[in-house]
């Protein structure tokens, strides 16, 4: 049975066809929708209800859709995290921490360097999002290469504290004054902005993701 799955979660090679490559990731996504349903259905929720209401909002309308791209961004660039590491036969899962920091240094910088012209402070922000989700990453990368903790442990417990931090920023010295019922950080000025498609808020960070 463990040679079976082993088998079918195994990446493609180039020799293997189109038509397998696409049956294989259909079955797995099949599998994992069947799953889910089991947990929803456990649950005492509809898992047919539940999944045709997730369909029909994302698409049923154009926005949803959109939406769709928008939430997958992040997503996508994350994988990166996950995706690299596993070519040295190394574990990281703690993407979304280093999403999480990436996205607070970039603020920092965002909220400090704001006479920037926009040909200047989008690569700029760019280079401090690496910066931050890097130097997250290095700190389990340090405490393997001291022998000191795994970094399936480590990568994960971290991914408890970014969110944490995160709101110790959010909720102390950037909350803006403007927002006293919901904390937030002050707006971001037009030029710490990537551009979107008219009609959306996909910005043109798909292009890297």
């Amino acid at each position: 049975m463990d040679n079976k799955l082993g088998s079918l979660l195994k990446v493609p090679t180039s020799k293997k066809s189109m038509a397998e490559t696409l049956l294989r990731y259909l079955v797995i996504t099949l599998f994992a929708f069947t799953v889910f349903g089991l947990v929803l259905f456990i649950a005492g929720k509809n898992p047919i209800r539940a999944y045709a209401d997730t369909f029909t909002s994302i698409f049923g309308s154009f926005y949803g859709f959109s939406e769709l791209w928008v939430q997958m961004i992040p997503i996508m660039l994350t994988a990166v995290a996950v995706a690299l590491p596993s070519k040295m036969n190394l574990i990281n899962v703690g993407g979304e921490g280093q999403l999480f920091m990436g996205g607070w240094l970039a603020t920092w910088a965002a909220l400090t360097f704001q006479g920037l012209p926009k040909v200047i402070f989008i690569p700029v922000l760019m280079l401090f999002g690496f910066l931050g989700g890097a130097l997250w990453a290095a700190i389990p990368g340090l405490l393997k290469a001291k022998k000191l903790v795994n970094e399936t442990i480590s990568t994960l417990l971290l991914n408890f504290i970014a969110p944490l931090i995160i709101s110790l920023s959010v909720f102390g010295p950037w909350r803006s004054v403007e927002s006293a019922a919901y904390p937030q950080t002050p707006a971001f000025v037009d030029a710490a902005r990537l551009p979107t498609i008219p009609g959306t808020r996909i910005h043109l960070g798909f292009i890297f993701a």
